[in-house]
This record gives C-alpha cells, structure tokens and sequence, in this order.
C-alpha cells in the first residue's frame, strides 16, 4: 500500500504541475456532469471536462509524451475509485504552440474509444457566450488531487472550492505573463490556507452559471499565498471547434 501511495505521488509531481484542491468540501452526486478524471494506467493523474460524447477537454501536460493506450477516463461518478464508467482513450491533439517549458498554450483535446452514454450526470459544458473574462467574477474549481500540501492524501470524492478571477496585476506579481498569447491566461484566488496543488490541472473552472470560463493551469507547488495560473477557454474556442471531430473529417 505504501508502495502503491509513492508510486501515485511520483506520477502527480511528473505529470500535474498544477491543481488538487486544498480547503474543498465534497462535491454530490450529478453536482458537476462534466467533470472527468483523467488515468494513466488507472491512477488519477489530471482533470478534464466532456466536450462532447467523444471528446474531452484538457491540459496539454497532462498527456503529452503519454502513450494513449495507457490513458483513460471515468466519466459519471464523483467517486474516482468507481469501477464502472471508465473509458480508454484512442488519441489526443495539442496546440503546435503548445510550450513544454513555459506551458503556453496548455490544452488538449482526447478522443475517446467509444462515446459516452450522456444523461443528467454526464454532459457536456457550455461555454460563455461572452469572451471578456473580467476580475473578481465568482468562480469554483474542482478535482481529485491531494487535500494537504505536504502528504500524500488525495480525495477519493470529487472536491469543490470557491474562487475568484484576479486583476492582472496581482497575477503578474506572481507570473511572467509575458511568455503567454495575449488574453490566453488569467490568474484566481481562494479563500486564506485553501487553494489547488497537485492532482487537477486540466479541470474546469466554472462561472456562476456553471460555465466553464478555464482550465486549471499551474499552481506554483501549493503554494497558497500565490494567485493560481490557469487557461482561459474562450481565447481558444476557435482551436477548440477546428480540433472537434464532429466538425471535420478525421
């Protein structure tokens, strides 16, 4: 069992630069639909939201260089120990742009093996039909990653926190937003002592009205005094559509 623990921290530190929830409570049953957890040879390595009955959305870190034939997703349970509801992925694509060192551009789209039978605890997100992200919009991040900074406690039930977009200049103050395209990142807060860590990067960050405005991106090492580093969804939505198979010929 302890081996089991260190090998699973082991696969967080290399393949989760960014977020677990630290702080959250425990999401219920059909809260998030579009949450997924993202395996690698079973063990929970990133976050990923439904695109659609074939396609999830991600972080490109957390499954580039991975063989996809290792790769899964559980889909419809808040419970990453769920026997049922995994699916094998068949291949992913990323951005061109996509930066190993600096992490721009970190998103990914997998392709599953087979669609997902949608229902009322699996469906896919919506996205806002407004572009411009504006600080201090109440938000909520999700995941399964470890609860505590040092450790090895990761949540077996799908955890929930609140958050709130910041300025740019208080996520410059912590990021180098330089390297990253124009309106392509914006940074959230959480509540003093909570925030993300390692185990959910690639999950969604949702607005008031349940839209995903990101994804979770870095989180500087749990470090909680730091404004977290994420995505935002909507400079990306046209690389997104052209990467849908639904829209082009694979």
């Amino acid at each position: 069992m302890i081996l089991h623990w260190l090998g699973l921290a082991i696969l967080l530190a290399l393949f989760s630069p960014a977020s677990a929830i630290i702080g959250g409570s425990d999401a219920y049953p059909g809260e998030f639909p579009q949450v997924v957890s993202i395996t690698n040879f079973d063990d929970h390595i990133c976050g990923g939201s439904i695109l659609s009955a074939t396609e999830i959305l991600t972080a490109a870190h957390c499954v580039d260089d991975i063989n996809p034939n290792s790769l899964g997703v559980l889909v419809s349970s808040i419970n990453r120990y769920t026997d049922w509801g995994r699916i094998r992925v068949q291949e992913y694509r990323i951005p061109e742009e996509y930066d190993r060192k600096t992490y721009a551009n970190d998103i990914a789209v997998i392709y599953l093996s087979r669609p997902i039978e949608l229902s009322v605890v699996a469906e896919p997100v919506r996205f806002p039909s407004d572009p411009n992200l504006r600080e201090n919009v109440e938000a909520v991040v999700v995941g399964w990653g470890l609860t505590t900074a040092q450790g090895l406690d990761q949540a077996a039930i799908l955890q929930k926190l609140d958050a709130t977009t910041t300025s740019r200049d208080l996520c410059e103050h912590r990021w180098d937003l330089t390297v990253y395209p124009n309106s392509s990142v914006f940074c959230t807060s959480y509540p003093w002592g909570k925030g993300t860590c390692y185990g959910d990067a690639g999950g969604p960050i949702f607005n008031s009205a349940r839209e995903q405005i990101g994804i979770l991106g870095l989180a500087a090492d749990c470090d909680l005094d730091n404004p977290g580093l994420n995505f935002n969804v909507s400079h990306y939505l046209d690389w997104i559509q052209r990467n849908q198979v639904k829209d082009q010929e694979k």
